[in-house]
């Protein structure tokens, strides 16, 4: 797949993200439960993270449409370093549920933050519709490799623990999160030169499709409220708690799984191809979760990483299928909206179960958090399958209600 130089920067600036956010998911838990917090408040500080990311993506899904995409990625990235700088400054917990609230650090370890919907926007406008799936797949690719190493980064504090303090070196990290969202800054800033900005002021408000998206959404709502339960931020808590893992065995685990999840999105476009969208959505999660009611059940930590592990290999291989359902179902001029709104509620519902989770998980080691969640996320593979076409078809605003149109193959 040959990638444009805008394609590349997007790419570039993914990547340098992804590093951090795969460090800040394990990192932030670990930190906080070094300063002294307990899994209720470091499942609250995940919480809150989630939720200004989904008041970001509001402001974006409603006046995002009146300046460019560069700009809105800028300003973000600037987040970034603001964020970064903050957690290295802060300890108290009022000052990082404010910093949780208007930063940039995911607990799941991806892009589910304002960034996604821009740079889906943006690849899905320079790419040609039959080679999308195949570039989202490699966008998630280079995300979810480079959030391995940033993982596997986080168990610098126990590597460096006999000659410095492990909240300093921390810290340390932290700004450097910071200085990536600064690199990630400096690429943006470049787009301008090959893609001017009146090529990017073509996005619209969500309108012709909002009925669509807004099913859409309700399913994936359903999904998020699982899916919350199962942020990385959680699973470290769950291993620390359950079998005594520390902050490297941690970033070990989730270094391997996104090797294996990164490797499984190269395979995701020949099996949508070949088996459809929807199925390629359903199958994978389905046999995803299956894994991780297996994680729940585990007696040893060995046996319950192996499980995560093997989870890893499909758990992500709805991403692009499932972008490239959206793309297909919205008019080119809604996408950035679509995206944003689609992805509101997603955090909202996600919110909600780190500090379930954290509760739960203060009252028993049990792996509640993990069976609540493979449970949700398997009612709404069900509900998807049953759907996905006929939230496909629903005629649009200004359509007449017999108006046919093809939906994303099956």
């Amino acid at each position: 797949m040959k990638l444009s130089p805008e394609i590349r920067r997007i790419f570039l600036a993914r990547s340098l993200r992804g590093m951090g956010d795969g460090c800040a998911a394990v990192l932030v838990p670990v930190y906080l439960l070094e300063l002294g917090f307990g899994p209720g408040e470091v499942g609250a500080i995940s919480s809150v993270m989630l939720l200004g990311a989904a008041l970001m993506l509001l402001l974006l899904g409603t006046a995002g449409h009146a300046i460019s995409l560069r700009t809105s990625l800028v300003v973000t990235s600037g987040l970034i370093v603001l964020t970064g700088v903050n957690f290295a400054l802060f300890q108290s917990f009022g000052a990082l549920m404010i910093a949780a609230l208007i930063g940039t650090i995911n607990p799941s370890g991806g892009d589910n933050n304002v960034f996604r919907p821009l740079e889906q926007t943006f690849i899905a406008r320079v790419v040609q519709q039959s080679g999308q799936t195949a570039a989202f797949a490699y966008y998630s690719f280079l995300g979810l490799i480079v959030a391995g190493v940033g993982a596997y980064l986080a168990g610098l504090p126990d590597w460096l623990a006999p000659v410095a303090e492990r909240t300093t070196v921390a810290r340390v990290m932290f700004l450097g999160y910071a200085a990536l969202g600064l690199a990630s800054l400096l690429i943006y800033l470049r787009l301008d030169r090959d893609l001017p900005d009146s090529g990017l002021q073509k996005a619209r408000p969500l309108r012709a499709s909002r009925r669509r998206v807004g099913w859409l959404t309700s399913l994936l709502t359903l999904d998020a409220l699982g899916g919350g339960f199962l942020l990385n931020s959680v699973l470290v808590l769950w291993l620390s708690q359950r079998f005594g893992a520390s902050a490297g065995t941690a970033g070990t685990i989730f270094f391997a799984n996104a090797v294996c999840s990164a490797i499984s999105l190269l395979v995701a476009p020949y099996v949508a191809h070949r088996f459809g969208l929807v199925r390629t959505i359903v199958s994978t999660q389905a046999l995803a979760n299956v894994f991780i009611v297996a994680a729940a059940l585990a007696p040893s930590l060995e046996i319950a990483a192996l499980c995560l592990v093997l989870r890893s290999m499909t758990t992500q291989m709805d991403v692009p299928a499932r972008a490239s359902y959206l793309m297909a179902i919205v008019t080119p001029d809604e996408r950035a909206a679509a995206a944003a709104f689609a992805t509101v509620p997603f955090l909202l519902a996600a919110a909600c179960g780190p500090v379930l989770a954290g509760f739960l998980m203060q009252m028993s080691d049990f792996a509640w958090p993990l069976i609540i969640g493979a449970g949700l996320k398997i009612i709404y593979d069900v509900l998807f399958y049953c759907l996905a076409d006929r939230i496909a078809t629903l005629p649009r605003d200004g359509e007449h209600v017999g108006a046919e149109e093809p939906a994303p193959h099956r």
